[in-house]
């Protein structure tokens, strides 16, 4: 038997699991067949969509074990709630999960996190030797950063072999919310991570996993997709294969601080001393927006700012390693900031309030934060509600007041040498 979980907690290309759906013993043999020759990973038996009652749900399990000719087979009853095909109480739930672990060859089985039965099913798991996924899904939209990250320890002190979390995307911010908070998670836990961001809006959470924690993903076979956004396992294994490729050539750099703090300045020289290509995030925003950052707030509001901050920092799994210099708030949601270690270095850039002062006298028009508080009493009191946030992004912090940019470039690239 492969161990599979045990394995990708330190794998580099998440695997990929193919979910299989029959209606019959017969399509059960078949499909697994066909998610085997495919490729797959490991193969999801969707249990709830078998047709009749327990003992043909069993028996269409134990001929999907034997189609899928060695791939590793987790059993899965999906309920209505969260997804899935059938009915089906809480008791027969247990009933049916504890008979596959009992009864079944398979290597693991998938229990939702909401089931009254799942503390006992975990435990019955472990004394089995079957591996046990502890799963939640979430049509009604994306919860808080601390609501995802708390579930997912939860799951982890439960005693689950592997903790998923599955949630759909209602704003441009939350797929960058799902995987910001699995880059989190999977960083302090012992267990591999699955966490997805649902539909076309959160593709990116099925092909990002390697930067960003997921130790797992979710494809489909051609014409057989099982849940919103699924992407067929070809064309998902090519998109993993080229992060990982591009992952190799090398981290990037975030220019984090507050405004005025020097990060544009710096950020074109140090792009020039590392040979990496810069990017401007307000810059990239206001392209893609075709209007001024100053316009987008006064037009949308600073959340909808915000959420195009969090989906841009998201997509650079997908770039080249750069040199970025950020805006002033990106660092304020703790996503970000977990998306930014994920990816590479996070740079702080600091300065006095005094300082602040002189470099912005008479340019805060463009800056809304700071345009109703363009003083030295104003500026303190920004940086101070923002002190905590900056310090959590800070893997490496620079003075720069009464400093020359080059002095500040070279003090932050022998320090990056180090890190």
């Amino acid at each position: 038997m492969i161990p599979f979980i045990d394995s990708q907690k330190d794998k580099e290309i998440p695997g990929i699991a193919l979910p299989v759906s029959p209606r019959s013993a017969g399509e059960a043999l078949k499909t697994a067949a066909d998610a085997a020759d495919a490729g797959a990973d490991l193969i999801e038996f969707r249990a709830d969509f078998v047709e009749g009652g327990k003992a043909e749900i069993l028996s269409a399990a134990e001929t999907a074990v034997r189609g899928a000719q060695g791939v590793p087979v987790l059993f899965t009853f999906r309920t209505i709630k969260e997804g899935g095909s059938s009915p089906i109480s809480p008791e027969d739930y247990a009933d049916l999960a504890e008979k596959a672990v009992r009864n079944l060859r398979i290597y693991g089985i998938d229990i939702e996190l909401s089931q009254p039965s799942a503390p006992e099913l975990l435990r019955l798991a472990r004394r089995q030797k079957v591996k046990s996924v502890l799963s939640l899904h979430r049509f009604d939209g994306t919860p808080g950063f601390s609501e995802m990250t708390d579930t997912l320890f939860r799951m982890e002190r439960m005693g689950a072999d592997l903790a998923k979390c599955a949630y759909m995307p209602v704003s441009p911010g939350d797929a960058a919310r799902t995987m910001g908070a699995s880059a989190y998670a999977s960083g302090r836990m012992g267990i591999p991570v699955l966490s997805i961001s649902m539909g076309e809006m959160g593709r990116d959470s099925r092909v990002s996993g390697e930067i960003y924690g997921s130790s797992l993903t979710f494809g489909c076979l051609p014409g057989s997709e099982s849940a919103p956004g699924q992407i067929e396992i070809k064309a998902l294994r090519s998109e993993l294969e080229r992060v990982h490729e591009m992952r190799k050539g090398g981290r990037f750099v975030f220019l984090t601080g507050f405004m005025g703090s020097g990060k544009s300045s710096a950020g074109r020289m140090l792009s020039r001393m590392l040979g990496m290509p810069l990017l401007e995030m307000d810059e990239i925003i206001e392209k893609t927006e075709g209007r001024s950052v100053s316009a987008i707030f006064e037009a949308d509001g600073q959340e909808y700012f915000r959420n195009l901050e969090s989906r841009l920092i998201a997509s650079f799994y997908s770039r080249e390693p750069a040199v970025v210099s950020c805006g002033g708030g990106a660092v304020l949601r703790p996503e970000n900031r977990a998306l930014m270690g994920a990816l590479g270095t996070r740079v702080l850039l600091t300065a006095e309030p005094e300082t602040i002062y002189q470099r912005l006298y008479g340019r805060a028009g463009g800056r809304p934060n700071i345009r109703n508080r363009m003083s030295i009493e104003g500026i303190t009191e920004l940086m101070q509600e923002r002190a905590a946030a900056y310090a959590e992004a800070a893997d490496i912090s620079v003075a720069t007041d009464g400093r020359k940019t080059s002095e500040i470039c070279r003090e932050t690239a022998e320090r990056l040498c180090q890190t």
